[in-house]
């Protein structure tokens, strides 16, 4: 394996090292992935998103150049909630921290759910106004 495939084979070995038995790494689409744990301890939740960051945080060389990558992590920290809403929260502090800066992780808040949907509220006046 050359170049950035060899990359993304170290990283995908990598990001398993890190996980434990009860924790299952999927890819939802494109470059989205959910890490499923059965994990309560909010310490030890950041503890693995760190990690799991710094697997990332040195960039690679294609071509002789640096190619740095960043890590964008919601977390959706809710006992009790159903897959789709874990998903949905966890998604929309995805987004606030990559709209944000990226590279971090972010907790989901309910705040959150008010600014998606203002977004959306805004998104079909301008739709409508078209």
């Amino acid at each position: 394996m050359r170049g950035p495939i060899r990359h993304c084979w170290k990283w995908s070995i990598a990001f398993v090292e890190k996980l434990k038995p009860d924790q299952y790494l999927c890819r939802i689409e494109g470059t989205q992935f959910v890490l499923v744990s059965l994990e309560n301890d909010v310490s030890n939740i950041t503890q693995i998103a760190d990690e799991l960051r710094n697997v990332v945080s040195k960039p690679i060389m294609i071509d002789d150049k640096p190619f740095p990558l960043t890590l964008s992590i919601g977390i959706s920290y809710d006992v009790g909630k159903n897959r789709d809403y874990l998903l949905s929260t966890a998604h929309n502090a995805m987004d606030y921290i990559r709209k944000n800066g990226g590279n971090g992780w972010q907790f989901f808040s309910p705040a959150m759910n008010e600014m998606v949907k203002e977004r959306l509220v805004l998104g079909r006046s301008a739709e409508r106004s078209d």
